[in-house]
């Protein structure tokens, strides 16, 4: 039985926690301060804060190429902390983000419907429905 709880937990933390469960696209794209397509340009790597308040993480920059709210500068720096959390991105490949401000920092959320486009086209389709009413 603590084989099993613990392999249960395991997965659970490997594929992230999602405390406020999966939000819906219209409830993202809502409460998103950006909604955009965008391609990664660059990643670095954030240590922990000395206070121990702030994981490490890494620092996307991201370029903006079609905008579906609000006004992203062209270029843009996101934070993906390491932990549960953690909205892991590639060089060069080509993203569906809903952005958020957190702690100072824009963040992505890996329990949201950020993802890469070409498998995004569900919620690109949806957030294209919301943005042009």
């Amino acid at each position: 039985m603590k084989r099993l709880i613990s392999v249960l937990l395991f997965s659970t933390l490997a594929a992230g926690v999602c405390v406020n469960g999966h939000p819906s696209v219209k409830d993202e794209f809502s409460n998103a301060e950006y909604v955009l397509t965008a391609v990664v340009t660059a990643a670095s790597e954030v240590p922990q804060s000395k206070d121990g308040q702030d994981f490490s993480g890494t620092d996307y920059k991201l370029r903006s190429l079609h905008v579906l709210k609000g006004y992203p500068p062209e270029t843009f720096t996101v934070f993906s902390e390491n932990s549960s959390g953690r909205f892991p991105m590639d060089m060069k490949k080509r993203y569906l983000v809903f952005v958020y401000r957190e702690g100072g920092r824009l963040r992505i959320d890996n329990c949201g419907n950020s993802g890469l486009l070409d498998v995004s086209g569900n919620a690109l389709a949806k957030v294209l429905a919301i943005a042009t009413k």
